[in-house]
């Protein structure tokens, strides 16, 4: 888009944009600073979007070198990061990819519905192997930043992230994963859930707890009497 000095819309790419000029704070920022303006929210000059990333420059005379009008580079935000999350996505859609910003902010998701837009996540740049909460959740988490392309980082502490649920993370085959093993073979997976799992031990004293009352009415109630057979149409 190029504009006047005053934001008026003097020519653009996108011929069905309705926008005929701009008063947004980064036009007089833009024509105050020698270099670039980087600019990434809600703006007059693009109309309908939550957030719009924007480079601004502004325009000098050749001769006079006076201040004669600002270029600006909008990127479509939503349909690039949409492309890439489609390309680079793992096909099985077991983890989320998302890219933040410097507060941890989530600016653009995957996956909206499981990690939403503007939560605050937590992160992992150092590669740490512990588990993180979020959500109610626990996650396995690989924050990256950027490597920078011709020496351009990108705007200041936007960072990659990939987040998969850890009771997920190693299923292969879904929850046939254990259906496919040896008996012995589960049963011995599954005798050490108190270690690898509190809380799926838990439910499962609390399933054999259930069964051994259950069992254990069914043989009472083999007698004749009334409140047997009461106890035995409540345990049923």
């Amino acid at each position: 888009m190029l504009l006047d000095k005053d934001g008026n819309v003097l020519m653009q790419i996108d011929e069905h944009a309705e926008v005929e000029g701009s008063i947004d704070p980064l036009i007089a920022q833009t024509l105050a600073s020698d270099s670039y303006v980087e600019t990434f929210r809600a703006t007059d000059l693009r109309p309908g979007k939550q957030k719009a990333l924007i480079y601004s420059q502004r325009i000098l005379d050749p001769q006079t070198h006076a201040v004669v009008g600002i270029l600006c580079l909008c990127f479509d935000f939503e349909r690039e990061m949409h492309g890439i999350f489609e390309s680079h996505r793992d096909q099985d859609e077991r983890s989320n990819m998302l890219l933040l910003d410097r507060e941890n902010r989530v600016i653009a998701s995957a996956d909206p519905l499981w990690v939403p837009f503007g939560a605050i996540v937590p992160i992992n740049p150092n590669g740490s192997t512990r588990l993180f909460m979020f959500g109610g959740r626990k996650y396995l988490i690989q924050t990256f930043g950027a490597e920078g392309y011709q020496g351009y980082m990108g705007p200041p502490g936007w960072q990659g992230q990939v987040m998969v649920p850890v009771e997920v993370a190693f299923q292969d085959g879904g929850d046939q994963s254990l259906v496919s093993l040896d008996r012995s073979v589960a049963e011995g997976l599954l005798s050490h859930a108190e270690t690898f799992s509190p809380p799926l031990y838990k439910i499962m004293q609390a399933a054999e707890t259930i069964q051994r009352v259950v069992w254990n009415g069914q043989v009472m109630t083999a007698g004749k009497g009334d409140n047997l057979l009461q106890l035995k149409s409540a345990l049923e």
